[in-house]
């Protein structure tokens, strides 16, 4: 439920029109907690993967890296409905790469 709360309020953010900065540091948090709460990965890695998700995805690919690592099956199901299957192969691949660049030092 706290992902699903985090995801709102990034797009609540957004809709106010708050500066980019701020968004994209509430979209870092919520690929965060995903990722803690939905892997072993430690929580530093997480972070690392939260950061890079919110500089390399658009909002309906990080919703789908909140909904696979959250096992949330309806969520991306509803996704692959409406997001370009280019959009969620590049977030599949983001999903293998980032951790991997995130333990070799990546930011």
């Amino acid at each position: 439920m706290a992902i699903a709360v985090l995801g709102l309020g990034a797009a609540a953010l957004a809709d106010q029109g708050g500066d980019a900065a701020a968004e994209a540091q509430v979209q870092a948090q919520a690929v965060a907690t995903a990722c803690g709460t939905g892997s072993n990965m430690p929580a530093a890695l997480c972070t690392c993967i939260g950061t890079q998700a919110a500089a390399e995805l658009d909002a309906d690919q990080q919703a789908f890296v909140i909904a696979a690592f959250a096992g949330d099956d309806a969520e991306a199901q509803r996704l692959r409905g409406v997001v370009p299957p280019l959009e969620l192969a590049a977030a599949a691949m983001f999903m293998v790469n980032a951790p991997r660049d995130c333990a070799a030092g990546g930011d």
